[in-house]
Parts: structure tokens; C-alpha cells; sequence
């Protein structure tokens, strides 16, 4: 298993994990109308990559993507 930095190449693959993460996840739970129209927006999430103050990780096993965060710095506030 490998976890590394994701690179805009990585968005469609990041993209179809999370839309089939949500359709397994939420099933039953959402509505089946709902989930069966989630598709997969790669264009979007390319452009979370512009954000040069947004991090992406993957996990990758068996080379494939089973694994995905994004995170933001946040500045703490001092009191």
C-alpha cells in the first residue's frame, strides 16, 4: 500500500471512487433516483487542484485508488 500527493492526472480516478463510495455507501439511505444520477463531474475536480492551498492524498493498493483526502491549512485564531 502507497499513499501519496494526487496530481490533477489522478482526478478521474479520485472522481469514480467517490461517486462509487457514495452510491455503495448511501444506498438505502438516499434515494435511488438520487444516487443513480450522482455521476462522476472529473472537470470539477480538476479544478480543486487549482487551489495550490488544497493538499490531495491517495492510498493506492494493488495499483488502484482505494483512498482519498483533501485538506486545507487553517489558520488558528489566538486569544
Amino acid at each position: 500500500m502507497e499513499i501519496r500527493r494526487a496530481t490533477i492526472d489522478d482526478a478521474y480516478y479520485i472522481e469514480n471512487l467517490i461517486v462509487n463510495v457514495w452510491k455503495t455507501a448511501y444506498r438505502g439511505i438516499v434515494s435511488d433516483d438520487y444516487l443513480n444520477s450522482y455521476n462522476e463531474n472529473t472537470e470539477r475536480r480538476k479544478e480543486s487542484f487549482s487551489d495550490l492551498n488544497t493538499n490531495h492524498y491517495i492510498t493506492i493498493s494493488d495499483s488502484s485508488i482505494v483512498g482519498y483526502i483533501k485538506g486545507y491549512p487553517v489558520k488558528m485564531k489566538s486569544y
